[in-house]
């Protein structure tokens, strides 16, 4: 489940979403799977102006079948940035009064190429006792 870009062009054969305000707000789908997963990759259904004016929207991914809801105010990184449909995105899945929802989402450009330098490095309780 875990997953990161390696470019844009990995995302090139997207399904096609539509956008409409009576859209039902999650499809019928399993994300339990990937809540506590850590950062996933997906695109959006979108476009940024579209989920601005309605302050959430939805994002797809391989992870995972359906739509996944998401909601501006969990996802600071996206306020004033431009993107759309099937643009790729990075996020992590948690459980929210119940339902799943995608936060913490952030365009590609906006990933720290730090922190995906981290995930390969022990956990520092592994560490303890040892010299280098």
């Amino acid at each position: 489940l875990r997953g990161h870009l390696s470019s844009s062009k990995r995302l090139h054969s997207l399904p096609s979403a539509r956008c409409s305000m009576s859209e039902k707000k999650e499809d019928e789908a399993s994300f339990d799977n990937c809540v506590g997963a850590g950062r996933l990759e997906g695109w959006f259904t979108c476009q940024n102006f579209e989920n601005d004016k309605r302050g959430w929207g939805h994002i797809q991914s391989y992870c995972f079948e359906g739509r996944l809801f998401f909601h501006l105010q969990r996802s600071p990184s996206l306020r004033g940035v431009t993107y759309r449909r099937r643009d790729p995105v990075f996020f992590e899945v948690v459980e929210f009064n119940g339902r799943c929802e995608a936060v913490k989402l952030m365009l590609p450009s906006q990933v720290d190429p730090q922190d995906e330098d981290d995930a390969d490095k022990p956990e520092p309780s592994e560490m303890l006792g040892q010299r280098f």
